[in-house]
């Protein structure tokens, strides 16, 4: 858990980034883009098991930065969000979870031994 049982997280957008592919694969990075937004979740409390296993899963090529999202209420909260430390692995082309799913979600699952979840047994599809 990253934080608390009950807590979900709440909608957020990221103005000034982008989400795009990172080269040479199929999953989503994010990288600075003037005119651009990135809807998230955001949570309240992250709690250390969480924040380890984050910091664990997104690996050395990414670090944490402080960034202002906007919540659905409209107010601003500052959140750790993890960026690439290299942006020259970001591609121009936008990364949508639609089009993920449609396209790379299967043979992404099997390449990674999830081949139930690429039976429709897992729920990555939020």
């Amino acid at each position: 858990m990253l934080g608390s049982a009950t807590e979900a997280g709440s909608p957020a957008v990221l103005n000034g980034w982008r989400r795009v592919f990172v080269r040479g694969d199929c999953y989503p990075i994010v990288r600075p883009a003037r005119c651009s937004t990135v809807d998230g979740l955001v949570f309240a409390a992250v709690n250390v098991e969480g924040t380890r296993m984050l910091r664990n899963y997104e690996g050395p090529s990414y670090r944490a930065r402080r960034l202002t999202v906007r919540g659905a209420d409209g107010g601003s909260v500052s959140a750790a969000v993890f960026v690439p430390k290299d942006f020259g692995v970001a591609t121009g082309r936008t990364w949508t979870l639609a089009s993920w799913q449609m396209r790379h979600k299967r043979p992404y699952l099997r390449r990674h031994g999830l081949a139930a979840a690429a039976r429709g047994r897992a729920p990555l599809d939020r």
